[in-house]
């Protein structure tokens, strides 16, 4: 299991810096033979929907690890806020795949968790944490806006590492917080 989860963060990376990418330069990426690559997936297609499906679920884990343990409302949504700001590339890589290469299983998953955040924004409105007028929808939208330019930031030096949480909670928190 340990040389599948290195292949599909090595493909995770090469293809979020090329789509475009074949199997060979994954191979390289995870200093592993094309054949290597190829006993754990029979086609880039098959290799990109395991990635997709990989992420989600763990996604998904985190999510409800976060519930379960995390005492407050509003401490659960810090923390799901910056277990996804770590998370960048993969959120990149949903980004660029998940359409086209979620399959059903992983669909039900992205869903629950979808649902699993919206109960807590309702939550958090109805004890006046958040503003009622946000729409969940505009909420999400703002959440992945502010992860994706953490995440460029992050990439072109504009920010340091350690301060990237806490400046983008910040931004989040500042905005949608009452």
């Amino acid at each position: 299991m340990k040389t599948k989860n290195i292949l599909i963060e090595s493909a995770i990376e090469a293809l979020n810096e090329d789509q475009s990418c074949n199997m060979d330069v994954i191979a390289d990426k995870a200093r592993v033979s094309r054949r290597t690559l190829h006993r754990y997936f029979s086609s880039r297609e098959q290799m990109i929907k395991e990635c997709v499906a990989t992420i989600m679920s763990n996604m998904l884990v985190d999510v409800k690890r976060v519930l379960e343990t995390e005492k407050t409302a509003i401490n659960q949504l810090q923390q799901m806020f910056e277990d996804d700001i770590k998370k960048g590339q993969h959120f990149e890589f949903c980004k660029k795949f998940a359409d086209e290469f979620m399959e059903e299983k992983t669909k039900a998953e992205f869903k629950e968790m979808g649902i699993l955040f919206y109960k807590l924004l309702d939550k958090l409105k109805s004890l006046g944490i958040i503003d009622v007028q946000l729409s969940n929808e505009w909420l999400s939208y703002v959440w992945m806006g502010i992860v994706r330019s953490t995440n460029q930031a992050l990439k072109d030096g504009i920010i340091a590492p350690k301060k990237a949480n806490e400046l983008a909670w910040k931004a989040f928190s500042s905005g949608v917080v009452i």
